[in-house]
């Protein structure tokens, strides 16, 4: 037998010459232990002074120092707090020659490309595997008793997948990636970044197709009556809805600047198509607020945007199953918040969970199944991979990014700078 997640079953042994003589308990409390940290990497802790600096010189024992790495004899890493302002003022000034990922850059991206535009930085980014959402709140925990549109409950609006993949066409994807992200990100096309190898270009993902959404939307019985696209649409003959109900979702999601940026650029696509947006911006304590009473977790939503996480190795398709819709059964803390069931596939996702990667077509062709499955019912959009972006001086040179990498400087020993660089 072998788990999908074999990976997280090895741990790193530690030292016994030097730390053998400590407990477990020992170890989490003990100066040396966290201050002078033991490792075979490029460089070694010479000094710590907590809250300002840490000071580090060549490890003269890493076991690439024949190629004559790392290139620097010192580095020394400074502490400036996450706000994006500090640290920008420091890498212009020539206080700092990096800036790691540890400040939000995601909402500051335009002045980040100012910058780059004339000279005084350049941006390293790639695409994460923390993928942006908007899901839908298809099946509110209000109907777990049963529904009726005559039952005081709201109209079941997102029920008819013909609905939610109108929605989806409505939605310029690209654009959001191209104007919010300049271009840095992908179109999220299933679970996996386009440099992961469970991302297939062979899925069909929803396109930005305006027209095809009016006619979906058309299909299922959302009429534009008044002729008026600055109106919603209405229901007339929509499935488990009442005649003459307005087709306006409540949109929720947090005040974080490209978090706003996303849901404006989407609210206006969604009312050229005859949508209604009513757009709520709530704190992350409200918006994840655990069931019953929150809104997400206790399943009361109509569209809500936020990121999952898909992991490095194992498929993240339970986040969708069955088993994972919140209730009073699961204490309210299933990450399926739509509602949403399909036994089709709740079958995919545990084949792909049992899939053994020592078989890769069969391993691969189960997890390009579950994904085409979730594109075609959609119980949530897909919008695009969030980013890992460091900032550096124009004179550093050696960067690469690599979003599976544990960290932006995990190949810090080739890092170089000025005549290094030549």
């Amino acid at each position: 037998y072998l788990p999908a997640d074999y990976g997280m079953h090895f741990f790193l042994p530690l030292p016994e010459h030097a730390w053998g003589r400590y407990t477990a308990a020992e170890l989490v409390q003990n100066e040396e232990v966290n201050r002078r940290p033991l490792g075979w990497g490029p460089y070694q802790i010479e000094t710590w002074t907590p809250g300002e600096s840490i000071r580090l010189s060549r490890n003269p024992h890493y076991f690439r120092a024949a190629e004559g790495l790392p290139r620097f004899d010192l580095l020394t890493f400074r502490f400036f707090g996450e706000p994006a302002d500090n640290n920008i003022a420091a890498l212009t000034s020539g206080d700092c020659d990096f800036v790691d990922d540890t400040v939000n850059w995601e909402g500051q991206l335009i002045v980040l490309d100012e910058l780059q535009q004339k000279n005084a930085a350049v941006i390293h980014a790639a695409p994460t595997s923390t993928w942006e959402q908007l899901t839908f709140g298809i099946r509110p925990a209000a109907y777990d008793g049963g529904y009726t549109p005559f039952g005081g409950y709201r109209q079941d609006l997102l029920g008819d997948v013909r609905t939610r993949q109108a929605i989806a066409a409505c939605i310029d994807r690209q654009a959001l990636v191209d104007r919010l992200l300049y271009g840095y990100s992908a179109v999220a096309n299933g679970f996996f970044p386009p440099s992961h190898p469970l991302a297939f270009d062979d899925l069909t993902a929803p396109p930005f197709d305006p027209e095809l959404g009016q006619r979906l939307l058309e299909e299922a019985g959302w009429r534009d009556l008044d002729g008026d696209p600055a109106t919603p649409r209405t229901a007339a003959g929509v499935a488990n809805v009442l005649n003459d109900t307005p087709l306006v979702l409540e949109y929720r999601t947090t005040p974080d600047r490209l978090h706003q940026m996303t849901a404006e650029r989407i609210a206006e696509n969604l009312r050229d198509c005859g949508v209604g947006v009513d757009l709520k911006l709530v704190e992350p304590f409200e918006l994840f607020a655990p069931g019953p009473d929150g809104a997400l977790f206790g399943r009361n939503f109509d569209l809500a945007q936020f990121a999952w996480q898909s992991g490095r190795t194992t498929p993240p398709c339970s986040l969708f199953t069955t088993a994972q819709i919140p209730s009073p059964a699961n204490g309210w803390i299933g990450t399926n918040i739509s509602g949403w069931s399909s036994a089709v596939y709740d079958a995919q996702c545990a084949a792909a969970l049992r899939a053994d990667p020592r078989d890769p077509a069969a391993y691969q062709q189960s997890q390009r199944a579950v994904q085409q499955t979730f594109l075609e019912e959609l119980p949530a959009i897909p919008l695009y991979f969030r980013l890992q972006i460091g900032l550096a001086s124009p004179q550093l040179c050696g960067v690469q990014m690599d979003a599976s990498a544990r960290s932006v400087l995990w190949n810090i020993e080739t890092w170089d700078k000025g005549e290094g660089c030549r």
